[in-house]
């Protein structure tokens, strides 16, 4: 559970190059294109998506393992 957590994060900050690379419209490119015309308001917003992307899948992969792992519990 955790690998697949961490490895979906890393998917997530890799499509920025996925996206440059291939000129697919997303999420990545617009951050690229923002930081490119000094947008920075925008650029920060985009990182910051990307960031509540990844931390609320960690919470959610926490969540799972109190179900999962019943050695596991809330304190």
């Amino acid at each position: 559970m955790t690998q697949l957590a961490v490895t979906i994060g890393l998917a997530a900050g890799g499509q920025v190059v996925v996206e440059v690379v291939f000129s697919w419209p997303g999420l990545g490119r617009e951050i690229l294109n923002s930081v490119r015309t000094s947008d920075f308001p925008l650029a920060q917003a985009s990182f910051l998506v990307m960031a509540a992307f990844v931390v609320s899948l960690n919470l959610l992969v926490d969540i799972l393992y109190t179900m999962l792992d019943p050695r596991v519990s809330f304190k």
